[in-house]
């Protein structure tokens, strides 16, 4: 399992005790991979979880990090995993029976959100972003994804992306796409400003795979997401999600086309690690 953490101090632990509490004695191989970290992530990992193969590079990026763990690895499938998302022992178990196969096979658990201390627009954005039939469709990704053997080799040493989520959901068909009944736990952005960031940078992020992996198609369907915010306008409990979904990505959509691409940092948000403890 490899997990990538730029400046996670606050909340590595949290993912790391999620994983551990109910996993058997070196059931899994945890590698944390502190990337350009000035905040003790890595004295962190050390101190509470000893039992964690903590790996430091000096360079700043997620995509390094995941070719790092993964070229230390020596157990597959491999886990990718966020450092402040939530995934159980059981979650992770269930990933690694689901990708026992010679072909290539991604996979991932399904996708909660802890909504608990997020404002009224992004609750509503979000209750019915994960309606979308790209969001119940074999969505690996956003925090968590599985790679066997045959997937590895595929799209391994990671090229330079910013959005590796992406970029791994475009690399495999339908039928290569496999999802657990167990779920894991993200923590969305819980402002409307940050939410507005973060869909900025998945945007722009989009559009550089476009550039740096043309050949990668995306197989989400604008026809099934028309058709599903058509049945939902019949809805009227459903109209302050369709307009915030709706009113969220035409702002995203405005700004991400004025940043220039030069730069392809990508960021973090800041606001969904407030007040969460180690």
């Amino acid at each position: 399992m490899i997990i990538p953490a730029h400046n996670e101090a606050l909340v590595i632990s949290s993912c790391l005790g999620t994983l551990l509490a109910h996993s058997h004695a070196d059931e899994f191989e945890v590698i944390v991979v502190a990337n350009g970290c000035d905040d003790g992530t890595a004295d962190v990992v050390r101190s509470l979880h000893p039992s964690v193969i903590c790996l430091e590079i000096a360079e700043r990026s997620k995509v390094a990090a995941i070719n790092r763990g993964h070229a230390a690895a020596t157990t597959h499938p491999t886990i990718f995993l966020d450092a402040d998302v939530q995934l159980s022992a059981e979650a992770a178990r269930s990933l690694v029976l689901l990708l026992d196969s010679v072909q290539p096979r991604v996979g991932a658990p399904r996708l909660a959100l802890d909504l608990s201390q997020c404002s009224w627009v992004v609750r509503t954005y979000y209750e019915f972003w994960r309606g979308l039939p790209a969001v119940n469709h074999s969505y690996v990704g956003s925090g968590v994804y599985a790679l066997n053997s045959a997937a590895a080799k595929r799209v391994l040493p990671m090229p330079s992306v910013v959005n590796d989520d992406e970029f791994v959901r475009r690399s495999f068909t339908p039928d290569e796409t496999l999802m657990t009944a167990h779920s894991f736990t993200i923590h969305p952005a819980r402002n409307l400003p940050a939410l507005i960031r973060r869909g900025v940078r998945t945007q722009r992020g989009s559009r550089q795979l476009e550039r740096v992996a043309p050949r990668t198609a995306s197989r989400l369907s604008s026809n099934r997401t028309r058709q599903y915010l058509t049945a939902s306008a019949k809805n009227p409990k459903q109209w302050p999600g369709i307009v915030s979904f709706l009113f969220v990505g035409l702002l995203v959509r405005i700004l991400s086309a004025r940043q220039p691409d030069q730069s392809w940092e990508w960021g973090r948000d800041a606001t969904s690690r407030e007040g969460r403890v180690r």
